[in-house]
């Protein structure tokens, strides 16, 4: 009985430590693999920035600012922008101290800054929106597509990020007199690990021929590109 406890004991070890090997550098390789896709964009964001300043009192700016932001919530309220379409910063203030070459003295200058993002649905209300804001006094503002499904090929962007890699892979060990025999490991590029040496950088976005003017030119479909890139490590024959 002891004995057959034993055995087991050394089967379960042997196991354990079968499953801990670590493959030495010379027999692995790692290869960067990247895919991206052009997603239909469905969406505009718009960036609007509320920016005051006044040379002798930071409650005044801070009044003029706090004035702004109620015109720009009852200006969203009006056009039925949903809460969940709106994103904001905090604001933040400050004090500047510059040099006044009139009259060789220094001055202070308050300041209030804060940024306030707004997503329509339709991309063809974009040139409305746009002169609705610039009529309604926010004349800082910048604009970007997106879309809805960015999230919707995640899973097809790691397939072909790591095809590509597997690719990548096959030529470099051919060029070796190596065989690639499967992957050992697959994870972001900013994932460390001492023994790769750098990487960094996992998932970017990107929007493709940013259309702004007349309504017309919001007639072309325009694009989103998602992009994504692995590490892979495969072991080597």
């Amino acid at each position: 009985m002891k004995k057959l406890i034993l055995n087991l004991a050394f089967i379960l070890i042997s196991l354990v430590s079968f499953g801990q090997t670590v493959i030495s550098p010379e027999n692995r390789i790692v290869v960067i693999g990247e895919a991206t896709i052009e997603i239909p964009a469905d969406k505009v964001v718009f960036n609007i920035k509320l920016e005051f300043n006044d040379s002798l009192s930071i409650q005044k700016a801070y009044s003029m600012h706090k004035e702004a932001e109620t015109k720009l919530v009852v200006f969203l309220k009006q056009l039925n922008i949903p809460n969940k379409n709106i994103s904001y910063s905090l604001i933040s203030i400050g004090k500047e101290i510059h040099f006044d070459n009139e009259t060789n003295k220094k001055k202070d200058s308050f300041g209030t800054n804060q940024s306030i993002s707004v997503t329509i649905d339709d991309v063809k209300q974009y040139s409305s929106f746009m002169m609705n804001l610039i009529t309604a006094g926010f004349t800082d503002v910048s604009s970007f597509f997106t879309s809805s499904k960015e999230n919707d090929f995640h899973d097809i962007l790691i397939e072909k990020a790591i095809g590509v890699a597997r690719k990548k892979a096959l030529s470099m060990a051919k060029a070796s007199n190596r065989q690639i025999m499967r992957i050992v490991k697959v994870s972001d590029t900013d994932d460390s690990d001492p023994s790769l040496g750098y990487y960094n950088h996992n998932e970017s976005y990107a929007v493709v021929a940013a259309a702004v003017g007349e309504s017309s030119i919001m007639e072309i479909p325009q694009t989103v590109t998602k992009n994504m890139k692995v590490k892979v490590v495969f072991s080597l024959k």
